[in-house]
């Protein structure tokens, strides 16, 4: 039996029940549904219900036979760490988070560095991150984001099948901070970006396609709201997809994975890793989404 033990902090005064699922963000529903019909969450000591609304300093235990996966890691030296964020987890804390990538990648340095994140994944986005452990890795590896010299390409299933098959398509995006969404629009207005996104299918079947995609801009949500756009939005997308369609499908996750991290011409200290490549395989596939394997 594992036991879990946080402390509500300010702006956490939420259901125990979302405090919880904020905090473990890689546990199976069926863990905490589980645990509560057991009352095996405790606050300040005492049993409780899931509707029980925390307020900060609370101190909630959780016990579990549920084991939480540490967070892979794909490379690692002196100057930086890639690893391979899972879904449903937060790239950079937040203030109703008690967990965020960055948060463990701070505790796991034990104050020996400090990480930054070099840049970030949406919370349903799984994938290669890249963090730099001091202030000169970190610069050095913005300063080749900023000139284009490190390539990031996903993974994706999409609803359809894209015509043309491969292609590089130009939008502009406008981001509504207050609605935590996007919008994609065909001509440039005020408030708008500039995006630009290229995408080969890879496979399709039963309607669903596998498509490589590679961001030459990195906005908010840009590879979820732009497919859309272009009338294939990512299976399990509820926010700019269909959800009746992701309801028949059974598509419980996104279908999106940052599955390739290149670095191109990088300056000291980390002109070694000049081309690099990293890779991982997606936590999803297209054969679990067809028919004949639904039927």
């Amino acid at each position: 039996m594992s036991r879990y033990v946080f402390v509500v902090q300010d702006g956490q005064d939420m259901a125990v029940r979302r405090f919880l699922r904020l905090a473990c963000p890689t546990a199976p529903d069926w863990v905490l549904r589980k645990a509560f019909q057991a009352r095996q969450v405790k606050v300040n000591g005492a049993r409780i219900t899931a509707d029980h609304i925390l307020k900060p300093g609370d101190e909630v235990i959780f016990y579990t036979s549920w084991s939480a996966k540490d967070i892979p890691i794909v490379y690692e030296d002196e100057h930086i760490l890639i690893c391979s964020k899972p879904a449903n987890v937060n790239s950079d804390r937040n203030a109703q988070s008690p967990f965020s990538l960055l948060s463990w990648a701070e505790e796991r340095a034990c104050g020996a560095y400090t990480p930054v994140l070099c840049h970030r994944l949406d919370n349903q986005t799984s994938g290669l991150l890249l963090l730099a452990k001091h202030p000169d890795a970190a610069d050095t590896i913005d300063a080749a984001m900023r000139s284009g010299n490190i390539h990031r390409v996903y993974t994706a299933l999409v609803v359809g099948t894209p015509t043309p098959p491969k292609a590089t398509a130009t939008a502009y995006l406008l981001k509504d901070a207050k609605a935590a969404r996007v919008t994609i629009v065909p001509d440039n207005r005020p408030g708008a970006r500039n995006i630009c996104t290229s995408y080969e299918t890879i496979k399709t079947e039963d309607n669903l396609s596998q498509l490589s995609i590679t961001l030459h801009t990195g906005r908010t949500h840009q590879i979820r709201a732009h497919m859309a756009f272009l009338g294939h939005p990512v299976l399990g997308d509820d926010a700019y997809g269909s959800r009746p369609d992701n309801k028949a499908r059974r598509a419980n996750e996104l279908c999106l994975c940052a599955t390739a991290l290149t670095l191109g011409k990088l300056s000291a200290p980390l002109d070694y890793l000049t081309g690099a490549i990293f890779q991982i395989e997606a936590p999803f596939s297209l054969g679990k989404y067809t028919q004949e394997e639904r039927s």
